[in-house]
This record gives C-alpha cells, sequence and structure tokens, in this order.
C-alpha cells in the first residue's frame, strides 16, 4: 500500500492519504486514493485562525464540549477528571461510518486548537505479499 502524507502549515491542514494497490500493480487507479487522516491545527503559529475552516460546522473560537456534542451527536471518550488534571484536553467522538473526531480543547475548554479526523479500518486493508 502506497501512502503519502500533506502537511500545508499556512493553512493548518495534513492529510494522509493510502492508495491500496500502488506499487502492486503496472497502474494504478487515480480514483482509488483514500483519505485516512485528516487534521485541522487551529493552534498552529504558521497561520492566522482566521484561514481554518473546520468540518462538521465546528467553531474554532466558541465551541465547548457541549456545543460540539449536539453537532456531533456521537459517542464520546476522553475529558475525565483525571485526564484533565494531566493537562489532557483531549476527546474523542465516534460517528457512523467508523469516523473518529478528536477534538483538543483549548485550557478553558472554549475554543479549539487542533481536529484530527480518521476512518477507522480503512488502513486495515492488507497489501498482496510479495514471493
Amino acid at each position: 500500500m502506497l501512502r503519502h502524507e500533506f502537511f500545508l502549515p499556512e493553512c493548518g491542514l495534513r492529510l494522509v492519504l493510502n492508495h491500496p494497490h500502488a506499487g502492486y500493480v503496472e497502474e494504478g487507479d487515480i480514483d482509488r486514493w483514500i483519505i485516512n487522516e485528516a487534521q485541522f491545527i487551529v493552534s498552529d503559529q504558521n497561520h492566522s485562525d482566521d484561514a481554518v475552516l473546520l468540518p462538521f460546522d465546528l467553531d474554532p473560537d466558541n465551541d465547548t464540549p457541549e456545543t460540539v456534542q449536539t453537532k456531533l451527536d456521537g459517542d464520546t471518550a476522553g475529558l475525565s477528571v483525571r485526564s484533565l488534571a494531566q493537562g489532557d484536553r483531549r476527546q474523542s467522538y465516534f460517528l457512523d461510518d467508523a469516523i473518529v473526531v478528536e477534538i483538543t480543547w483549548r485550557p478553558e475548554l472554549r475554543g479549539i486548537d487542533r481536529v484530527w479526523v480518521v476512518r477507522m479500518g480503512s488502513e486495515m486493508l492488507e497489501a498482496p505479499q510479495k514471493s
């Protein structure tokens, strides 16, 4: 499987793409590229917050765990008293189609530092074994 990672710091965007057959066939189908991860980095100092457009209608400045719960409407994990005491402000939302959205909150839990979107299992495609 071929994997490419693209990072556009001026946009605060990192993408990871995989192609399940590239390298194993003579000609790979360009339509078979799969986006496995998308990371939106709001707090990156290489760009202004205005340049970052977040998915799911997330508001980088005003969203809270409560407002995002209504937008994403999925099961959640993270933000326990223990994790917050350790400085871990990550919260995961588990959506349909095996999509996981991880949000890293700003210290006051109002506003977003980072959003990471992953489709679980898509990277599990096995490449043919070379003999």
